[in-house]
């Protein structure tokens, strides 16, 4: 994932970020350079977590038994989106 750092001439410059996790469960860390990253020292991911969360119907439920997300089918990019927003904004990132 990326986002403009700065757009001035003809080449703008990027952050290239990279998001661990494989799956639907709302884990994983944001790296840039292969170094974790803080995310709320980047604005525009925490504006691209506001975007994910707030434009889709889809909702990150828990199974009680096991904590695994379940994941409606029905709305599967959607549901990605949220669980980008989880990562990007859990305290500490």
């Amino acid at each position: 994932m990326f986002v403009f750092n700065q757009v001035e001439g003809p080449s703008p410059s990027i952050h290239e970020f990279d998001i661990t996790g494989s799956t639907y469960a709302p884990e994983g860390d944001v790296y840039m350079g292969g170094t974790k990253t803080r995310c709320s020292d980047y604005e525009a991911l925490s504006e691209l977590a506001t975007i994910c969360a707030l434009c889709n119907d889809s909702s990150v439920d828990f199974n009680d038994v096991s904590r695994d997300p379940l994941l409606n089918f029905l709305r599967t990019f959607e549901f990605s989106l949220n669980v980008i927003a989880l990562c990007i904004v859990i305290p500490g990132n």
